[in-house]
């Protein structure tokens, strides 16, 4: 009997579902690969019905900003090319730009959380002011909810 085992399987780059048991000329599928594949399906689903609050409280740096990057992009239902297109001119950092997207779209889109995205909030644009020596974030927000009202308008 042949066995092939997770190690192989993950190294040789098989899908889950390609782990099996050759004896006497018999393929089976194991169960416990099955199961472990239902499992990560699971898994998946789970991660993938987080919480958007939840998830932009993940992907927000320590100092207080987020990168634009694909994950954000996609939980904003944007590309990153569309948050770059949007970005004015004056505004040479990715990162501030996509700190007052991600700031637009909470106050926009999510008012009724407010208690929950406050200090996130608070911490994002304490950094756009300590990090660019602004004494107001505000017209850059402006910029962000013209941007936001374009790209998602049914939303």
């Amino acid at each position: 009997m042949l066995w092939l085992s997770w190690q192989d399987t993950f190294m040789h780059s098989f899908q889950l579902n390609d782990f099996i048991i050759l004896a006497g000329g018999h393929v089976k599928r194991n169960r416990i690969a099955t199961a472990f594949h239902k499992c990560a399906a699971a898994e998946e689903e789970v991660t993938q019905t987080t919480d958007t609050v939840v998830r932009l409280a993940e992907l927000q740096d320590f100092g207080g900003f987020w990168n634009m990057d694909k994950k954000l992009s996609e939980l904003l239902n944007l590309t990153t090319g569309q948050m770059s297109s949007t970005r004015p001119s004056e505004v040479k950092d990715d990162r501030m730009w996509a700190t007052a997207l991600v700031i637009a779209y909470l106050q926009v889109r999510m008012p009724d959380r407010r208690e929950e995205w406050e200090m996130m909030v608070q911490k994002a644009t304490d950094w756009l002011q300590m990090e660019h020596n602004w004494t107001d974030a505000s017209p850059l927000l402006g910029d962000a909810e013209k941007a936001l009202a374009k790209l998602l308008p049914s939303q």
